[in-house]
């Protein structure tokens, strides 16, 4: 079941006792093309907030808050053995932050993201992240979105790296051109 609420699409499916949660960056399903300002209003909405004893990205976890009952009545309805989030880019962190809080309810929860930016604050946050979230993080090359927000600012990731070097040298705006989508599907990104 694809869903889009708001500025956040994916889609839904349950299979083998699963139930699995893909978030795409924003206007992914759309017609349109992904604007500036669905980047701006989520992306550097970068004040962290406290929510269920994590503190998060206030945009990630705005953006999550947007689909958390439609994804909790799927489990209701399913009752799955296990949940499976991942996402793209943006897509990445607001799915971090659903397995942050699924993972509360005491289900086994495995989180994947693809060039996704940080979106735990502090170390206590990521800690607790790690060790209630089986969660890996792919990152191509040099992608400037995994970066973001700063780390200076007190944003972590949560999760193994998982690091794919690409094979061609260093061009001009390579680190723009490393977070797009052909160079994390050979990590296993795909659209559904």
């Amino acid at each position: 079941m694809k869903f889009s609420v708001s500025n956040v699409q994916g889609a839904i499916s349950y299979r083998n006792e699963v139930l699995r949660v893909r978030v795409f960056p924003s206007g992914k399903m759309s017609e349109t093309p992904l604007s500036m300002n669905d980047w701006l209003v989520t992306d550097f909405r970068a004040r962290p907030v406290r929510h269920a004893g994590y503190i998060f990205h206030k945009g990630f976890l705005e953006a999550w808050m947007q689909i958390d009952e439609l994804v909790r009545h799927q489990i209701q309805q399913y009752d799955p053995s296990a949940i499976k989030l991942d996402g793209l880019s943006m897509g990445g962190a607001v799915s971090g932050v659903g397995a942050a809080l699924l993972a509360l309810s005491g289900l086994p929860v495995v989180h994947t993201s693809y060039g996704s930016p940080r979106f735990l604050w502090g170390k206590k946050s990521r800690d607790r992240f790690d060790e209630h979230v089986y969660s890996t993080r792919h990152v191509y090359g040099k992608d400037l979105v995994t970066s973001l927000p700063p780390a200076w600012w007190g944003y972590l990731h949560g999760g193994a790296a998982v690091k794919m070097e690409r094979e061609e040298k260093w061009k001009p705006f390579q680190r723009i051109r490393d977070h797009f989508p052909w160079g994390y599907a050979i990590s296993g990104w795909s659209e559904p």
